[in-house]
């Protein structure tokens, strides 16, 4: 599968995005400690995000599973979506047997999938 080229522009912008996700990371792992709720958190094996700040965002949400993606850049879902949505339903079935576990439910609308 090819991966599509970024024009200059997208690149610049691109370059910009990485360098803040690496060098400035916006995400503060003490304010995710109140999530409680089934989590994936999902990166590529060469994400530009370093390895250690994807496994201290995990550890910090205390329901979080963490997944990293063989082969994927940081664009996972762009790159391989049929690994992102098998890790995703296989999330979804640990995560109804964790609300069984608590008598707790799904959402009618999360539990039924139409035909189309």
């Amino acid at each position: 599968m090819a991966i599509p080229v970024p024009s200059p522009a997208e690149a610049a912008r691109i370059a910009e995005h990485l360098e803040l996700m690496v060098d400035n990371p916006h995400i503060d792992p003490t304010t995710l400690g109140h999530i409680s709720v089934p989590v994936v958190v999902m990166a590529g094996e060469y994400d530009e995000i370093f390895p250690e700040e994807t496994r201290r965002i995990a550890e910090a949400i205390p329901t979080a599973r963490l997944v990293f993606i063989p082969g994927c850049p940081h664009n996972v879902p762009k790159v391989s979506p049929g690994a992102v949505i098998r890790r995703l339903f296989a999330n979804f079935y640990i995560s109804r047997k964790f609300l069984q576990k608590r008598s707790l439910t799904l959402p009618a609308n999360l539990t039924k999938f139409k035909k189309t």
